[in-house]
């Protein structure tokens, strides 16, 4: 590599990536809540997306721009 770069991060969010050759990462984030009232909505909340997070990951595959390596 030119620049001696072993990894680059484009950052998080953006289909504007996927067009560019940037594969698709999963990623996650850490929050206290003060309210113990609002935990069983937002865990419901968090365990749905998860799963469409995951899903709109795996499609977004099928639409990289350049030939992928067969594993």
């Amino acid at each position: 590599m030119e620049k001696n770069l072993t990894h680059f991060d484009p950052g998080t969010q953006g289909e504007h990536k996927i067009s560019r050759g940037f594969h698709p990462t999963l990623t996650w984030s850490n929050h206290w809540l003060a309210e113990a009232v609002f935990d069983e909505a937002i865990n419901n909340f968090v365990e749905e997306e998860a799963k469409q997070v995951k899903q709109y990951a795996e499609d977004s595959c099928n639409l990289l721009p350049f030939r992928q390596k067969k594993t």
